[in-house]
């Protein structure tokens, strides 16, 4: 079921952002994409809500205007980090998006975020307006799957303190506010190594 948001506001600093990013991967002027507003709802989320939980189907595709998010799963009674996302990038449970299915990870913010929506009945339907749009849709898609792909291959080959260098580099006045904990979990090791880590770099 479609939630009600509130509109986006197409002369907002956090549209605007959205504007200049969308602008950046296919050819879209400013003032065209605020002609689009309509289709996009603002929304914020507070720190350690929840975007999206396993089990539920996600049916949104959100750009972060600010804040940040965690990705994590449940595995014998354990959260397992296994992404970030951070400001001026798009979240979702793109598998649950895709096939309607119930989604297998949680989603959670790491701090009060801002975030402008898009529910899949609105992006189908931009799809069949502009084909700039979907476009754009492929490029994301294509960019997601190159980042899980290099993350799992990180994953298999690189050291702990590579893959924290490489998440660092992402976002790195953001990733000094993630408790280790997580970060641990993300690299798959103990705290106490991912404090030794910190140190040394």
């Amino acid at each position: 079921m479609k939630k009600a948001l509130e509109p986006a506001d197409p002369d907002s600093a956090g549209f605007k952002k959205l504007a200049l990013y969308i602008g950046s991967l296919v050819n879209f002027t400013p003032d065209e994409f605020s002609g689009y507003a309509e289709y996009f709802g603002h929304e914020t989320i507070k720190r350690n809500r929840h975007f999206i939980n396993e089990g539920d189907v996600c049916e949104k595709l959100s750009f972060i205007i600010s804040g940040m998010f965690r990705f994590y799963e449940i595995s014998d009674g354990e959260e397992i980090t296994t992404d970030f996302s951070f400001e001026n990038s798009f979240i979702t449970s793109y598998i649950s998006l895709i096939t309607s299915e119930p989604s297998q990870l949680f989603i959670q913010a790491m701090e009060d975020s801002e975030l402008l929506t898009l529910h899949i009945s609105d992006l189908r339907r931009l799809y069949d307006i502009d084909q700039r749009f979907e476009r754009t849709g492929r490029l994301i898609a294509e960019q997601v799957f190159i980042d899980n792909s290099r993350r799992l291959t990180s994953v298999l080959k690189d050291p702990a303190e590579l893959r924290y260098k490489n998440l660092l580099s992402r976002s790195p006045h953001l990733v000094q506010m993630i408790p280790l904990r997580y970060i641990a979990s993300y690299l798959g090791i103990a705290p106490e190594t991912l404090s030794r880590i910190r140190k040394r770099i």
